[in-house]
Protein backbone atom coordinates (compact mmCIF):
# COMPACT_ATOMS: atom_id res chain seq x y z
CA UNK A 1 0.00 0.00 0.00
CA UNK A 2 2.98 2.71 0.66
CA UNK A 3 4.24 1.45 -2.94
CA UNK A 4 0.57 2.20 -4.03
CA UNK A 5 -0.14 5.73 -2.39
CA UNK A 6 3.61 6.95 -3.47
CA UNK A 7 2.27 6.31 -7.12
CA UNK A 8 -0.96 7.87 -6.75
CA UNK A 9 0.73 10.73 -4.99
CA UNK A 10 3.30 11.16 -7.98
CA UNK A 11 0.56 11.08 -10.51
CA UNK A 12 -1.97 13.29 -8.76
CA UNK A 13 0.36 15.89 -8.08
CA UNK A 14 0.99 15.16 -12.20
CA UNK A 15 -2.04 16.18 -12.89
CA UNK A 16 -2.75 18.80 -10.15
CA UNK A 17 0.40 20.51 -12.27
CA UNK A 18 -1.04 20.07 -15.45
CA UNK A 19 -4.71 21.46 -14.64
CA UNK A 20 -3.32 24.60 -12.97
CA UNK A 21 -1.08 24.51 -16.53
CA UNK A 22 -4.40 24.70 -18.52
CA UNK A 23 -6.03 26.65 -16.29
CA UNK A 24 -3.28 29.23 -16.59
CA UNK A 25 -2.86 28.89 -20.18
CA UNK A 26 -6.81 29.69 -20.62
CA UNK A 27 -6.80 32.53 -18.19
CA UNK A 28 -3.38 33.78 -19.78
CA UNK A 29 -5.66 33.07 -23.30
CA UNK A 30 -8.93 34.98 -21.83
CA UNK A 31 -6.89 37.83 -21.02
CA UNK A 32 -5.52 38.22 -24.36
CA UNK A 33 -9.23 37.63 -25.98
CA UNK A 34 -10.53 40.58 -23.40
CA UNK A 35 -7.32 42.96 -23.97
CA UNK A 36 -7.81 42.26 -27.79
CA UNK A 37 -11.73 42.92 -27.68
CA UNK A 38 -10.87 46.54 -25.24
CA UNK A 39 -8.02 47.65 -28.22
CA UNK A 40 -10.31 47.06 -30.81
CA UNK A 41 -13.64 49.25 -29.11
CA UNK A 42 -11.15 52.02 -28.06
CA UNK A 43 -9.95 51.81 -31.98
CA UNK A 44 -13.92 51.96 -33.11
CA UNK A 45 -14.36 55.16 -30.78
CA UNK A 46 -11.23 56.72 -31.85
CA UNK A 47 -12.06 56.34 -35.73
CA UNK A 48 -16.20 57.15 -34.54
CA UNK A 49 -14.53 60.50 -33.01
CA UNK A 50 -12.38 61.34 -35.95
CA UNK A 51 -15.57 60.82 -38.20
CA UNK A 52 -17.96 62.96 -36.05
CA UNK A 53 -14.68 65.84 -36.27
CA UNK A 54 -14.80 65.72 -39.54
CA UNK A 55 -18.39 65.96 -40.50
CA UNK A 56 -17.54 69.00 -38.09
CA UNK A 57 -15.09 70.35 -39.87
CA UNK A 58 -17.06 69.82 -43.01
CA UNK A 59 -20.32 71.67 -41.58
CA UNK A 60 -18.66 74.46 -40.25
CA UNK A 61 -16.62 74.59 -43.93
CA UNK A 62 -20.43 74.79 -45.80
CA UNK A 63 -21.68 76.95 -43.32
CA UNK A 64 -19.20 79.70 -43.73
CA UNK A 65 -19.24 79.47 -47.67
CA UNK A 66 -23.01 79.76 -47.52
CA UNK A 67 -22.21 83.29 -45.23
CA UNK A 68 -19.93 84.13 -47.57
CA UNK A 69 -21.70 84.23 -50.88
CA UNK A 70 -24.55 85.80 -48.93
CA UNK A 71 -22.23 88.40 -47.35
CA UNK A 72 -21.16 89.04 -51.49
CA UNK A 73 -24.20 88.67 -52.94
CA UNK A 74 -27.58 90.73 -51.05
CA UNK A 75 -29.73 89.40 -53.54
CA UNK A 76 -28.52 85.85 -51.74
CA UNK A 77 -28.50 87.12 -48.66
CA UNK A 78 -32.76 87.99 -48.79
CA UNK A 79 -32.91 84.04 -48.50
CA UNK A 80 -31.71 83.78 -44.95
CA UNK A 81 -32.22 87.40 -44.24
CA UNK A 82 -34.67 87.52 -41.03
CA UNK A 83 -33.66 90.98 -39.51
CA UNK A 84 -35.53 93.56 -39.45
CA UNK A 85 -36.06 95.31 -43.35
CA UNK A 86 -35.18 98.79 -41.30
CA UNK A 87 -31.74 97.99 -40.96
CA UNK A 88 -29.04 98.78 -43.46
CA UNK A 89 -27.82 96.31 -45.62
CA UNK A 90 -24.19 96.98 -45.07
CA UNK A 91 -25.26 96.49 -41.62
CA UNK A 92 -26.94 93.34 -42.34
CA UNK A 93 -23.75 91.98 -43.58
CA UNK A 94 -22.09 92.82 -40.63
CA UNK A 95 -24.27 90.90 -38.90
CA UNK A 96 -23.89 88.15 -41.29
CA UNK A 97 -19.81 88.19 -40.51
CA UNK A 98 -20.17 88.41 -36.89
CA UNK A 99 -22.64 85.18 -37.03
CA UNK A 100 -19.82 83.14 -38.78
CA UNK A 101 -17.10 84.06 -36.12
CA UNK A 102 -19.57 83.19 -33.63
CA UNK A 103 -20.82 79.58 -35.26
CA UNK A 104 -16.39 79.11 -36.10
CA UNK A 105 -15.89 79.70 -31.65
CA UNK A 106 -18.79 77.77 -31.21
CA UNK A 107 -17.46 74.63 -33.83
CA UNK A 108 -13.99 75.09 -32.35
CA UNK A 109 -15.78 74.27 -28.51
CA UNK A 110 -17.43 71.72 -29.85
CA UNK A 111 -14.90 69.85 -31.52
CA UNK A 112 -12.48 70.35 -28.46
CA UNK A 113 -10.02 72.41 -29.92
CA UNK A 114 -11.63 75.57 -27.11
CA UNK A 115 -12.23 74.39 -24.21
CA UNK A 116 -15.05 77.00 -21.96
CA UNK A 117 -12.86 79.37 -20.78
CA UNK A 118 -11.50 79.78 -23.46
CA UNK A 119 -14.39 80.07 -25.60
CA UNK A 120 -15.86 82.67 -23.25
CA UNK A 121 -12.87 84.50 -23.50
CA UNK A 122 -12.68 84.69 -27.22
CA UNK A 123 -16.32 85.46 -26.74
CA UNK A 124 -15.53 88.46 -24.30
CA UNK A 125 -13.27 89.98 -26.46
CA UNK A 126 -15.80 90.16 -29.75
CA UNK A 127 -18.50 91.06 -27.67
CA UNK A 128 -16.17 94.82 -26.84
CA UNK A 129 -17.78 95.38 -30.48
CA UNK A 130 -20.51 97.15 -30.61
CA UNK A 131 -21.98 95.86 -33.86
CA UNK A 132 -21.31 92.28 -32.43
CA UNK A 133 -23.16 93.51 -29.38
CA UNK A 134 -26.06 94.72 -31.65
CA UNK A 135 -26.12 91.30 -33.64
Amino acid sequence: MVTRKSITGRFGSAAAGILFATAGMTLAARQRRLEKARLHERRLELEELAIRRESLRHQQRMHWELLARAIDDPSLAEVIDAYDKSIPAERRRQFFYANAWYVYLFHTHRMGLLDREELYRHLREFFQSPIFREY
